[in-house]
C-alpha cells in the first residue's frame, strides 16, 4: 500500500467553506465517462472514490439535489452551498457508502481510477490502456472493489 497516503486525508470545495476528511482508504476508485459526469467534471470523465459512509466526516453548509442518471437510478448529489462545487453523491440502494469526487481531495495524485464505466460515452481521444472497462454501469460494485483490492495489494 505504499502508493496510498497516510490516512486520514482531507479535501474540500473550491471556496473552502466545505471541508471533509476520509478516515480510511477507499473501497474503490473508478472513472465514469457518462455525459452527466463529463459535464459535472467539465472534462472527459469524473473520478469517483467509493468510501464507507462511516469513514467520511464533513463540515460546512451543503445543498443536495436529486437526479435520475442514465442508468435509471436516483443519485443524491451534495455540493457546497456557497460555491456550488459538487463534492460527493450517494446512489440509491447503497446506504453504507458514498462516492467522493477525487478532484476535491487536497492531494488527488494517489486516486488512480482502475475501472472505467460508461465508456460508450467516452470521448474518442481518451485512451484507457489495459484498464478494465464497461460500456455502461458495472453489473455490481464487486468488480470495482476487486480491482482496487488487487491494486492495493500489488496483484495487478
Amino acid at each position: 500500500m505504499s502508493f496510498l497516503p497516510q490516512f486520514p486525508v482531507e479535501g474540500g470545495c473550491i471556496c473552502g467553506a466545505v471541508r471533509y476528511r476520509l478516515m480510511a482508504p477507499p473501497l474503490a476508485v473508478y472513472a465514469c465517462h457518462c455525459r452527466d459526469c463529463q459535464r459535472f467534471a467539465s472534462g472527459p470523465y469524473a473520478v469517483g472514490t467509493i468510501v464507507s459512509r462511516g469513514d467520511f466526516a464533513v463540515t460546512g453548509a451543503t445543498v443536495s439535489t436529486d437526479r435520475v442518471g442514465e442508468s435509471g437510478r436516483t443519485v443524491h448529489q451534495f455540493a457546497c452551498a456557497s460555491c456550488g462545487c459538487r463534492i460527493w453523491h450517494e446512489a440509491a440502494g447503497t446506504p453504507d457508502s458514498i462516492i467522493v469526487r477525487a478532484g476535491t481531495l487536497d492531494d488527488p495524485a494517489w486516486a488512480r481510477p482502475l475501472v472505467h464505466t460508461w465508456t460508450r460515452s467516452k470521448l474518442p481521444w481518451v485512451e484507457l490502456g489495459d484498464a478494465m472497462s464497461f460500456p455502461g454501469p458495472v453489473p455490481n460494485r464487486q468488480a470495482l472493489y476487486d480491482a482496487w483490492s488487487a491494486h492495493v495489494n500489488g496483484r495487478d
